[in-house]
């Protein structure tokens, strides 16, 4: 009885200690951000956020990683950090979008189109827990064809941040 007790605690562990925890799964990531992009949910597997002392700028960024083949599709919100109001709707900003191929490849990029239709909500710049949340809608065109554009909606994020001094 004792060498079957032993037994199934030894699988026992062995199945609990063989269970991968992936920190990119965006079901147990501990941030948020997605979008709806042509009807479908884009739902980033990292992100990055940078306040920048030297420049007064607030960059955010997210990717779409695709490991099978090594690529992302990464988007990147730039905003001058003075012009941030709590839950004031802000059409002042440069976003892009670009599809990177090999790690360091830009297959295409975007860039948004100042408009009504684009536009960014900061909800929260958290100082203490370095945490920035809110809203977006951008509309991207690509200025050296004339594809379609691309339109982000219902897009929310809550990233943390760093402070940085360079670029």
């Amino acid at each position: 009885m004792r060498y079957l007790n032993f037994i199934a605690v030894v699988i026992v562990s062995f199945v609990i200690c063989s269970c991968e925890n992936n920190t990119n799964d965006p079901e147990v990531a501990d941030f948020v951000f997605k979008a709806e992009k042509d009807n479908e949910t884009w739902l980033a597997t990292r992100s990055w956020s940078y306040l920048n002392e030297k420049f007064d700028e607030l960059s955010i960024s997210a990717a779409v990683e695709d490991p099978d083949y090594y690529q992302e599709e990464a988007m990147t919100i730039k905003i001058n950090k003075a012009s941030i109001e709590p839950d004031k709707k802000l059409l002042d900003f440069d976003a892009s979008l670009a599809f990177i191929i090999g790690g360091d490849g830009v297959a295409w990029r975007y860039e948004s189109i100042k408009s009504e239709q684009t536009y960014l909500i900061i909800h929260q710049i958290d100082e203490e827990n370095k945490r920035v949340s809110g809203e977006f809608q951008i509309k991207f065109t690509d200025s050296t064809t004339d594809g379609e554009p691309i339109i982000m909606t219902d897009g929310v994020f809550n990233v943390a941040y760093e402070h940085t001094n360079t670029y």
